[in-house]
């Protein structure tokens, strides 16, 4: 059975510090920062309980899951109106 959240009970700053590291893994976008960390804990949760099957190649599983994120952080990186790499260059006076 589930609970909530005790938030309270979290050292100060855990949830801000893995806050920042999920969202910057999706270049600043919440949804997507949402989708990786229910991913990531779906795949905890799915292998502490163990409900993979014996045969299951956990390695495997979390490699795809890893290139999945990065094909999205590229393809949004190429597709943005003013690519990251355009931005961040140094302009010149």
């Amino acid at each position: 059975m589930r609970t909530p959240l005790l938030r309270e009970k979290l050292p100060i700053g855990l949830e801000d510090s893995v806050t920042v590291t999920i969202v910057s893994l999706a270049d600043g976008d919440r949804g997507k920062a949402r989708a990786i960390w229910s991913l990531v804990h779906g795949m905890v949760d799915l292998e502490l309980a163990n409900r993979f099957p014996k045969d299951a190649d956990l390695d495997q599983m979390w490699d795809e899951d890893k290139k999945e994120v990065e094909i999205t952080r590229w393809r949004r990186r190429l597709c943005h109106p003013y690519p990251i790499y355009l931005s961040t260059a140094r302009k010149k006076d």
